[in-house]
């Protein structure tokens, strides 16, 4: 069930039970898909990040990808950088 905040946003932070010192990817909360075990990291899947980036952002693919590999996927913020992973969906050009 998700926690609806007064203006109808979802507050991932509360449905997930993210620990305060949990770091979340601004402006990608529609694209976590879970919590790690061991740790409590927010996990974000990379093609729903992508496919944000393509419609929200109006970037092409190859876009997408550069900002991904050059602003997100290899940034590291602490031991409380979330993680990314692929699921497995081909975004290939």
């Amino acid at each position: 069930m998700n926690s609806v905040t007064e203006n109808n946003q979802i507050n991932y932070r509360s449905e997930w039970d993210f620990a305060d010192d949990v770091l979340l990817a601004d402006g990608f909360d529609e694209c976590i898909i879970g919590k790690n075990y061991a740790d409590g990291r927010a996990v974000y899947s990379i093609e729903r990040m992508l496919e944000v980036m393509i419609i929200r952002d109006e970037m092409s693919m190859d876009e997408s990808i550069e900002y991904f590999d050059f602003n997100i996927g290899t940034a590291y913020v602490g031991e409380m950088t979330p993680i990314y992973i692929w699921q497995g969906e081909s975004y290939n050009s």
